[in-house]
């Protein structure tokens, strides 16, 4: 009797220690899905900034284009700097929270912006071409172009 009263304590302990392993490893296995839910939270997120980025960088584009067709001469160019420099400063803002972006973000922006930069490149090339213009709003033009040239790779 005594000997089956210890193999039961023995067995009532082992089973115990089963037990413990498998409420450790219930614990692990929780925490590895609570770590997977928050990454897939996070680059869902990112992904949704990734849209909005995207179609700020589209209105920015266009903007930006607007403001191009509307110098028409001197007086156009310097009455165009301001939003210019509004334009290269919205840039600067949206560039930074498109670095923040997982690289799936990055590349949809960049392939976007790819053929808007050629369209952006040749505005400016007829926009700096009038007489007296160049001189006004190249700088300016200059560094929005190097800037969207650098981002897109």
């Amino acid at each position: 009797m005594k000997r089956i009263v210890g193999m039961l304590l023995v067995l009532g302990v082992v089973m115990c220690l089963g037990c413990d392993t498998a409420k450790q490893e219930m614990d692990k296995a929780k925490d590895a899905a609570k770590e997977a839910t928050d990454k897939f939270k996070e680059s869902a997120e990112a992904m949704g900034d990734a849209s909005k980025v995207t179609k700020d960088v589209s209105s920015w584009v266009e903007n930006l284009t607007s403001t191009l067709g509307n110098i028409t001469d001197k007086a156009s160019a310097e009455g165009a700097v301001e939003n210019l420099k509004e334009s290269n400063s919205k840039l600067d803002t949206l560039l930074g929270i498109m670095d923040k972006l997982p690289a799936a973000g990055k590349t949809t922006i960049v392939e976007m912006l790819k053929p808007a930069i050629e369209k952006l490149k040749s505005a400016v090339d007829k926009v700096t071409a009038i007489p007296g213009v160049g001189d006004v709003v190249k700088p300016i033009l200059d560094g929005i172009i190097n800037k969207l040239t650098k981002a897109a790779g």
